[in-house]
């Protein structure tokens, strides 16, 4: 083919591209234009037809609107593209040629699985189902200049709806669009309808007028023909016995297709020659066992299927030949017989007493709603908040009948992931019972720029939205400066859980200056401040856990220790919160930290040389179901995916490290920086060294080995 030639072909395949067809004949028309440029020697010339045109492909590949598709075909689409990821132009993009050549591929390995070539489950929808108001047929799109060579082709269900109708004669529609005014379809529809009113007759069902509805599945381009006949006979006559007082109706397997014109008598005519070989190979490429066609075909569908199975063994596909459609009817193997259900007898005589049925429903209608009117007042009664909920820049409360209690004013734009990020909502927001009455108490805290004041302050709000009471976190003069700082900032609120039906404490974190000191308050149930400890660095990570399995949760709080620069946990035993981080003294009070434990965490090259960050933070706390917590240390992150670059700390209920575990990124860092590929035996050198390296305070130095703070442990037994 001259250049000349290529040139005009281009041309009408640019203009055929711009019709309405589907996804799939696109697909055809490009890859047989480009795939007969391959015979040239020199490909060179015909490069630019290549490049223009594989835009085309990908963007249609990116669609997934191709289905059953030969594999030949796939295999001439990804020799186009990698040809064309060949051809030097610094305008392509590769990544987009890889992508659409992964969708090929899977859609290949999909239907490969299909006919046998690969082991693997195959999809769901292979799964038989039956239903008694649709059932599957095959449709094909031609190109118009190439026939029934190229053409693209679904399965789709085809439905029914039928309605009884007063008028003296059925009507019948299709609710897709065709694209046409195709009187052929309307005529196999007035056929079809006609066939199964004679079948009906014919068995003594009683019969009525009916408007009957038609539909096809997502239909991704405009198809024509006849063939649907058999379908919607079959739909029509099994939608009549489903809505009448008959004993049985049928129930159409999924797992079979069906193509066919009806003639007026209700006898399959056959299909052309070329129509037949592009169905049948549309279904060999499908999921579906069963293909049912006029019988008068049979003989070639047997040959045909003989040579597609040549290539593939391992494709079972069942051809039943039909004569007329009521032969269908007794194919157990394509259609299920089934006994009309009470629940459906019931939907019948609906139909036939509607009067009765509507005065009956009437009446229970009116029991239903006084039931539920009287069922209603109850959960509206109730006060009682249960959760919250972000919606529309405020916070609201629910009881357990998800009816809104009230709302808060507006929240400040600014700190709106306080509210959407769901880890961060939960330290905003406490509904508990803290005085033991029965009823929640809905502790809340915000934070504004407009009002530096309200983020001092810890409401404490009944479930009908009056205030019970607030409490302010006074103002501070820490370490050695000499200003009275009023900046407190909240954080979190937690509380204790309840022991011997006591009251429970509140324990309430901040921040001062907005970074450090952070500071974790322990407040009573009318909102007093009973003690407070203060940490030189940030404690955001927080929770409660029961570490030692005595039925005691110990308050957890981590981050980092900005005196040491390093990663910090802080274990108090909740009677026990009060006094500083150890070496400092912000208060300048005297008073010694009295936490359970404290403990530092050495840092790494990672983030000493690499990231050359100041400090290591610890980012999440989990108890294991054994005793003990499962500590993650961040390193630092990338600057590039801001992902954590860390490693797990396992303790034991003593402390005790027992295992470290590092992270995929890290041990990848950890090589580069040291310029080889390090073994397990390095790495659990590592591990050794910095267990040796982890910290714990005995209340006058930190140690290398697990121990309890001395203070804390004089606070707990005052005779010791």
């Amino acid at each position: 083919m001259s250049i000349l030639d290529t040139e005009i072909k281009a041309s009408e395949l640019k203009n055929e591209l711009k019709k309405p067809c589907s996804t799939g004949l696109k697909l055809i028309k490009i890859s047989a234009f480009l795939s007969e440029l391959f015979h040239h020697e020199n490909l060179t010339p015909y490069n630019s037809y290549y490049l223009e045109f594989s835009h085309f492909i990908i963007l249609l590949i990116k669609k997934k609107e191709f289905n059953y598709i030969a594999p030949g075909r796939i295999n001439d689409l990804l020799k186009i593209l990698d040809y064309c990821t060949q051809i030097p132009d610094v305008s392509l993009d590769i990544k987009a040629f890889e992508d659409a050549s992964e969708i090929l591929n899977k859609k290949k390995e999909e239907i490969l699985l299909i006919l046998g070539e690969t082991k693997g489950k195959i999809k769901e929808e292979t799964k038989v189902y039956a239903f008694p108001d649709k059932l599957n047929i095959v449709l094909i799109e031609p190109d118009n200049k190439s026939k029934y060579e190229q053409a693209a082709g679904e399965i789709l269900p085809l439905n029914i709806d039928i309605k009884r109708t007063s008028n003296k004669n059925n009507s019948f529609i299709l609710t897709n669009d065709t694209g046409v005014d195709d009187n052929g379809i309307k005529e196999q529809l007035e056929n079809s309808v006609k066939i199964a009113e004679q079948k009906c007759l014919k068995d003594k069902i009683k019969y009525s007028n009916y408007d009957y509805i038609y539909s096809i599945g997502q239909m991704d381009a405009c198809y024509l023909g006849k063939s649907l006949g058999i379908g919607t006979a079959l739909l029509a006559f099994n939608a009549v016995l489903f809505n009448t007082s008959n004993k049985y109706y049928y129930k159409f397997l999924c797992n079979t297709v069906y193509t066919g014109e009806l003639n007026d008598k209700g006898f399959m005519v056959p299909m052309p020659y070329n129509v037949l070989k592009a169905k049948l190979e549309i279904v060999f490429y499908s999921p579906f066992k069963n293909f049912v066609i006029p019988e008068d075909n049979y003989s070639d569908a047997k040959n045909l299927l003989s040579e597609l199975n040549k290539k593939y063994p391992g494709r079972c596909l069942e051809i039943f030949p039909v004569k007329k459609f009521e032969q269908v009817l007794e194919n157990e193997q394509c259609i299920k017989k089934y006994d009309l259900k009470l629940t459906e007898k019931i939907k019948h005589l609906q139909k036939i007493h509607s009067n009765l049925i509507n005065i009956v429903l009437l009446f229970v209608s009116i029991i239903i709603m006084v039931f539920f009117v009287l069922t209603f007042l109850i959960p509206k009664l109730d006060k009682n908040p249960e959760y919250a909920k972000y919606e529309n820049y405020k916070v609201g409360f629910y009881n357990k009948h998800d009816i809104k209690l009230f709302e808060t004013d507006n929240v400040d734009p600014a700190f709106q992931n306080f509210y959407t990020n769901k880890e961060i909502f939960t330290k905003k927001v406490n509904i508990t019972d803290i005085d033991g009455d029965g009823k929640n108490e809905i502790l809340y805290i915000t934070r504004t720029v407009s009002d530096p004041l309200k983020n001092r302050l810890l409401y404490c709000i009944e479930g009908n939205g009056n205030v019970k009471w607030i409490d302010t976190i006074p103002g501070q003069t820490v370490y050695y400066n000499t200003l009275h700082e009023d900046n407190f900032q909240t954080d979190g609120i937690f509380v204790t859980p309840s022991l011997n039906n006591d009251t429970r404490k509140i324990i309430l974190t901040g921040l001062l200056n907005k970074t450090f000191p952070f500071g974790i308050f322990k407040l009573d149930h009318t909102g007093k401040i009973l003690s407070q400890y203060w940490n030189s660095g940030q404690l955001v990570v927080n929770r409660f856990a029961d570490i030692e399995k005595d039925g005691k949760e110990e308050f957890i709080a981590a981050y980092c220790n900005n005196h040491f620069r390093c990663a910090a946990m802080v274990i108090f035993d909740t009677d026990f919160i009060e006094g500083a981080s150890p070496q400092t003294d912000p208060l300048r009070n005297g008073k010694p930290g009295l936490e359970k434990y404290y403990i530092l965490f050495p840092k790494t090259i990672i983030n000493t040389d690499y990231l050359k960050k100041l400090n290591n933070d610890v980012i999440e706390i989990q108890q294991l179901d054994t005793n003990g917590l499962e500590v993650t240390v961040s390193e630092g992150t990338y600057n590039t995916t801001d992902e954590d670059i860390f490693i797990i700390y396992k303790f034991d209920k003593d402390m005790n490290v027992k295992e470290i575990v590092f992270s995929s990124h890290f041990i990848g860092i950890n090589d580069n920086l040291t310029n080889k590929s390090n073994t397990s035996e390095y790495y659990q050198k590592l591990s050794d060294s910095l267990k040796t390296n982890v910290r714990w305070w005995n209340g006058e130095k930190f140690v290398n080995s697990p121990i309890q703070n001395k203070y804390y442990l004089q606070a707990n037994n005052p005779q010791r």
